[in-house]
């Protein structure tokens, strides 16, 4: 189910124009699919009409439906009965009198199954990283069973430090322990946080440890491999991924972090893709089918290079298309799911609030979606 306010899209001059627009999908009994648009016109004249244009993502079928409307506010739903399930685009253009289309929108929607539930995945701070705090993570695990949780989100390591990593062989009496006692999934939950460097010694070294100076790269893709095997000896959908800079969120600027490398943006850019790919391809001799489910891509949001005038996206963008080119290229059958933590946020006021931010959300991440359809993902699968 999906609504919001869109941008608007008027043509110039256009006496008429959407003031507010919502779509929804919702499936009911006989797979009966129903379409409800929510619309308010700007300068609304009678003899006006609503025409509705849905086609398949993938560029298949294509639907549509016109309503006349009568008055500038109104709540039009229309039953689609042969429209499938998955992925759709809608094209709702607002016609006047005479014909002629004065405002359209364009929306990205999904049509779910009858029945399909949402998985509940629990990511808390409070939850004890099980490479220092286990045997306390042990008495804690119980009490998750009779919590609504699908999943419960379980830090590997730690989000920051710069200690020894245990090995894997040290853990995995504690891992089986665990997974006995968890009647929900374990995800293993790995921050990038740790290729910052030491925490207490974080404003000494600047940026991400591409060249693993400190060892903080090595250390973190050890923590990375354990996580992901964990993941699949546990019969886990997968890990968590926190990409999260904590007390360092200017690098997140790709700018300004090749400034502090002293390297070109262009270099840069390539390190973080090219530790996307060195992370897909443990994913792919480890556990080929994990999903990643990340916090948050950072897919959405740019930043603008002074010297060139052109945007860049931020430096955890870099690392998820990393992981998506190698993924694709190798035909790895991971996938990686946006959490959007940075566009959803923690809370909102309300359902309206929620799926408005949902479709602007969507709508910012669209072209990666259809260039990464097996691989990328913004909802549970």
């Amino acid at each position: 189910m999906l609504a919001a306010i869109v941008t608007n899209c008027a043509a110039e001059h256009s006496v008429q124009k959407f003031a507010s627009f919502s779509l929804t999908s919702r499936t009911v009994p006989r797979n009966n699919k129903l379409i409800t648009l929510e619309v308010a016109v700007e300068g609304y004249r009678s003899g006006s009409s609503i025409r509705c244009w849905i086609s398949e993502h993938s560029g298949g079928k294509q639907y549509n439906f016109t309503h006349l409307l009568t008055g500038a506010q109104e709540t039009i739903t229309f039953q689609v009965p042969k429209i499938g399930y998955g992925r759709f685009n809608a094209l709702i253009e607002l016609i006047d009198a005479h014909g002629r289309i004065v405002d359209y929108r364009k929306q990205f929607f999904e049509v779910l199954r009858v029945g399909k539930k949402p998985y509940l995945n629990m990511v808390s701070f409070y939850v004890p990283p099980i490479g220092t705090k286990g045997e306390k993570l042990l008495n804690q695990l119980p009490a998750l069973n009779d919590a609504p949780y699908s999943g419960v989100a379980i830090p590997f390591i730690g989000y920051n430090g710069s200690g020894p990593v245990p090995s894997y062989e040290t853990l995995r009496p504690l891992l089986k322990k665990m997974r006995n006692i968890l009647e929900i999934d374990p995800w293993p939950w790995v921050s990038l946080n740790r290729m910052l460097g030491p925490w207490k010694d974080a404003l000494d070294f600047e940026g991400l440890d591409f060249n693993d100076d400190i060892g903080a790269r090595k250390k973190m893709l050890a923590v990375w491999r354990m996580a992901v095997r964990a993941a699949q000896e546990w019969n886990s959908p997968g890990i968590v991924f926190d990409m999260e800079f904590y007390k360092r969120y200017r690098m997140y600027n790709p700018v300004l972090l090749a400034k502090a490398r002293g390297i070109s943006v262009e270099q840069t850019i390539r390190e973080c893709e090219l530790l996307g790919e060195e992370l897909a391809k443990i994913i792919a001799e480890e556990y080929p089918q994990c999903i990643v489910w990340s916090l948050f891509s950072r897919l959405d949001h740019t930043y603008t290079r002074k010297d060139t005038g052109t945007k860049v996206v931020a430096v955890p963008g870099y690392i998820t298309l990393g992981m998506l080119k190698y993924a694709r290229l190798m035909d790895i059958p991971m996938k990686f799911l946006c959490g959007g933590e940075n566009t959803l946020h923690y809370t909102s006021k309300d359902v309206d609030q929620l799926l408005h931010k949902i479709t602007v959300r969507d709508n910012m991440l669209e072209k990666i979606l259809k260039e990464y359809p097996d691989h990328f993902f913004w909802q549970v699968l």
